[in-house]
């Protein structure tokens, strides 16, 4: 069973993921028939609590913990050691229940990739300000070597 949030029909900024109702003036703490609300009755049967699609998992956080045959990768597992585990996981032939293992790779791999592409155009760039601002630090001093030229001639001149 679905427990909707309250006010989910009414307004379109509210999305219908449960949060639990607070205050005097809500209607779903308030009257009876506003929609269900989570208690202990509503739990699913023990054997089928803590799987996924049926199967019994491991939750998996590095690669040592995949000596199991089916696997669950934790999602605050980042990508670089997502990446390693399921490269293992594709060796041993473990089932990763939350990843498609090969497409997942290709997801990886494709943002390190584009990663790079962009820190090498971002280092490019700033070697190239670089030279433009050396550029124009000899551009200053050859200017001000032609101006202290024209204050020596003046005064040259005044002094005559």
């Amino acid at each position: 069973m679905k427990f909707r949030r309250a006010s989910t029909k009414n307004r379109k900024e509210v999305r219908s993921s449960w949060r639990r109702p607070r205050g005097t003036h809500n209607k779903q703490t308030r009257e009876r028939n506003k929609g269900a609300m989570p208690s202990a009755g509503y739990g699913s049967p023990v054997a089928k609590r803590n799987k996924i699609q049926g199967k019994d998992i491991i939750l998996v956080s590095n690669v040592k913990a995949l000596d199991e045959k089916k696997a669950c990768i934790i999602a605050k597992v980042g990508s670089k050691r997502r990446k390693e585990i399921l490269e293992e996981a594709k060796k041993k032939g473990v089932l990763v229940v939350n990843y498609d293992i090969e497409k997942e790779l290709q997801k990886i791999t494709q943002r390190v990739d584009d990663k790079k592409k962009a820190k090498a155009k971002k280092v490019k760039a700033a070697k190239e300000e670089k030279k433009d601002e050396k550029k124009d630090d000899k551009k200053t001093v050859e200017e001000q070597k032609e101006d202290d030229q024209k204050k020596a001639e003046k005064l040259v001149t005044k002094a005559r």
